[in-house]
Parts: structure tokens; sequence; C-alpha cells
């Protein structure tokens, strides 16, 4: 049903573009779980993002037209298309990523007709007032994908958070993406939204309370990254939790 506005009302002009017909069909059939069954749409995010980074390159972009293994590579352009979107998604808010997608696909100039990527960027631009270039030049012509590590502190009522970041493809020296982090403690949790520039970045965030752990990502998936990173997220916050207990 999506193919009926994503690849029939607005088509690609070129097979480069071809994420616009196949990413968002993914993705719209991706909302339809997000709406009804709340664990398939877990279930497809926590798959995707494993699909994605099996391989450390690979852009949405398809630089080959002459190959159809190239043109419909589903870890790219099916998976990696709707992953872009849901961080999209992220950046922009809700309110202006879906009224932007709507008035890229009622625009009387794009309907029935032929479009590219940039026609797209230009509509979510326009609604959200952002520049969206270093987003597009990462995520959708770049390869690769972020690796984060994650080291956290608390100091009286704030939380000195550390970000590092390692990319798995030279085509991208850093991934400029807000990173949502979920701080719990004391029966009370609070979620913060990083706007992560550079590696080796330090946040200093006031919290009321006593913090025991720390949640990267925590509803998993508003970021492309690999799984590694929870697990070394985790990994730093039980030793910070042990400190903590033993300075007690």
């Amino acid at each position: 049903m999506a193919h009926q506005w994503f690849g029939d009302k607005i088509t690609c002009s070129s097979w480069t573009d071809i994420w616009l017909n196949e990413g968002f069909a993914t993705y719209l059939a991706a909302l339809a779980q997000e709406e009804y069954y709340p664990a398939n749409w877990q279930e497809f995010k926590k798959n995707s993002i494993e699909s994605i980074v099996s391989l450390p390159w690979g852009s949405v972009y398809v630089t080959d037209t002459t190959s159809a293994a190239s043109i419909f590579d589903y870890r790219l352009i099916y998976q990696k298309g709707a992953m872009v979107l849901h961080m999209l998604r992220w950046v922009l808010g809700d309110d202006d990523f879906f009224d932007a997608v709507r008035n890229y696909v009622n625009d009387p100039i794009l309907a029935y007709s032929f479009v590219k990527t940039q026609d797209l960027v230009t509509h979510l631009e326009n609604q959200s007032g952002k520049d969206l270039t270093e987003f597009f030049e990462d995520w959708f012509y770049g390869e690769g994908y972020p690796t984060y590590t994650i080291s956290v502190l608390q100091n009286g009522g704030f939380l000195d958070i550390t970000l590092n970041q390692v990319t798995s493809h030279s085509s991208v020296d850093f991934y400029e993406m807000p990173i949502p982090v979920r701080a719990y403690g004391e029966g009370a949790d609070t979620i913060y939204r990083l706007d992560h520039l550079y590696s080796g970045q330090n946040f200093r965030v006031e919290v009321p309370f006593i913090v025991d752990s720390i949640n990267f990502d925590p509803d998993l998936g508003w970021l492309l990254e690999t799984m590694t990173c929870h697990l070394i997220a985790k990994n730093l916050l039980l030793k910070f939790t042990q400190i903590r207990q033993v300075l007690m």
C-alpha cells in the first residue's frame, strides 16, 4: 500500500534514488507495526540495525546503477533507507517530520511525477528550519556507521558525560547526531538529549537523584550504530555504580 504513494504517486527519477521508493515502503510497513504490534516494532529496529552493521561499508545512494544487486540491496536500500527516515524523525521531531513528508507527497509539482532525494530534503528543511546537509552527507552519501562509548561520573547534582565515537568507514569522519541517554536512580528517571558534535565531547547535565544506571538510546533504534556500544555503556556504568557504592 505504501507504494501507492511512494513509488507510484511520486517516483524516483533515477536508480540512484531508489530508496525514495523502497526505504519509505519499508518504513511505513514498520510504522504499522509501531501502531498495532509494538513488540514487532522493537524487533524490526533490532533486526534492521544488526543487519545494517553486519558490514562496515555501503551507502543508501546507489553508485553503480548498472548492477541490480546494488540497486535492490536489501541491507542498504530497504533497511538502511528506512533507518535513515527513522533517524530523520528523531532529529526533526514527529510533528515536523510527518508534516514534511505529507507536504512532499502532496506537492503539486512532484505529484504523479519524478523526484530526487533533494526534493525530499527541501521539504524536510522548509518544514523544520534545519539545515540537513551534514546529515545527508553522512547517512545518505556516506558509508558505514558509528560506534559509541560513553563514560559517566556523578558530581553532586550533576552528571558529567563523555561521548566518544569511531566510524566504520573512512567516507565519514564523524556522524553528528543528538544522542538520547536516560539516567535512573532512587525510583526516578530522566532523559537527556545530547547534541553530539565531535568525539570526546563532554556534557554536564543536572540530575535530581543519585544515579545507579544509565541507558544509552533507551528506546533502541533512534540511532544506527553497533550493538557493542550498548554493552560498552552498560559495562562502564556497572563500574561507575560499584565505585559510587564503595565511596559511600
